[in-house]
């Protein structure tokens, strides 16, 4: 989610027009980047079976990313800020998308709205994670031959549920991988740095020392780089996607429900992240 400047209301009809094509391209890049890159085996046979398992993977992905970005869009709106529609960035590599920006111009008014939004769409994303990990695990397609690490969110749903150690995601199983990204996501737009989710949400409680908390994490996830090397990746990303934003005017600190929002995001971060994922 980004702070930035909006167009102006006669381009309202091109920014929807835009929004809809990026979709549509993400939703071509996801579902030709897993059936070329992760599924093994070849994708053209007389089942299908692999053009489904693609669609599987695209529909649920796609899906965990449009739930956290409507919880953005939604709470935005009910506390009167001021948000385009999202824009889904496609991407050649990697899962087939780089996620999703969220643009708004109005500063919030209130730091209880400012903090509701920002934990608003990663709490959404995490609901949809939750629901693809029961479906993915009801469906039985993961197995312990897996090299996936198993999320505390796995393990808690696989003893809930049938009492036993969860199995390994995988990425042959659409569900289960696509519901493993999703986590992994949520955890890393959930660190407190600038513009991520949990920034943001940082700086609505914290806004004297969001900064320096920001840096100090930033260190850590470098430090971590040597165990995984994607978290010193991201921590320069999210560095670069800018500091901090500009805190509301009133100063007024967030009621108990936006304090409630803001430990839920701590309890999700908790449950979606490993020191090293895969």
């Amino acid at each position: 989610m980004r702070d930035g400047l909006l167009p102006h209301d006669d381009d309202d009809v091109r920014e929807r027009r835009i929004a809809v094509a990026l979709l549509l391209c993400t939703c071509a890049s996801v579902y030709l980047v897993y059936l070329l890159r992760w599924l093994d085996g070849p994708w053209i046979d007389g089942s299908g079976g692999a053009l489904w398992r693609a669609w599987q993977f695209t529909g649920t992905l796609l899906g965990i990313l449009v739930c956290h970005e409507l919880g953005h869009w939604l709470v935005g709106r009910a506390y009167g800020i001021r948000l385009a529609l999202p824009w889904f960035l496609p991407a050649p590599f990697l899962v087939g998308t780089f996620g999703a920006v969220i643009r708004w111009s109005d500063r919030p008014r209130t730091r209880t709205g400012w903090l509701a939004m920002a934990a608003a769409g990663p709490l959404a994303g995490f609901g949809a994670v939750v629901v693809a990990v029961l479906v993915s695990m009801a469906l039985g397609g993961s197995s312990n031959t897996g090299t996936l690490s198993r999320p505390l969110l796995w393990w808690v749903l696989s003893y809930a549920t049938t009492g036993a150690a969860p199995a390994h995601p995988s990425s042959q199983d659409p569900v289960a991988f696509a519901a493993w990204i999703g986590a992994l996501v949520t955890a890393l737009n959930l660190l407190p740095i600038g513009q991520l989710d949990g920034g943001h949400v940082l700086g609505a409680l914290f806004p004297g020392p969001a900064r320096n908390l920001g840096r100090a994490t930033t260190v850590v996830l470098l430090v971590l780089g040597f165990v995984w090397p994607v978290w010193a990746v991201w921590a320069a990303v999210a560095n670069l996607l800018g500091g901090p934003a500009e805190p509301p005017v009133d100063a007024t600190p967030p009621d108990a429900t936006a304090r409630g929002l803001a430990i839920a995001c701590v309890i999700a971060w908790l449950l979606c992240v490993t020191p090293v994922p895969g």
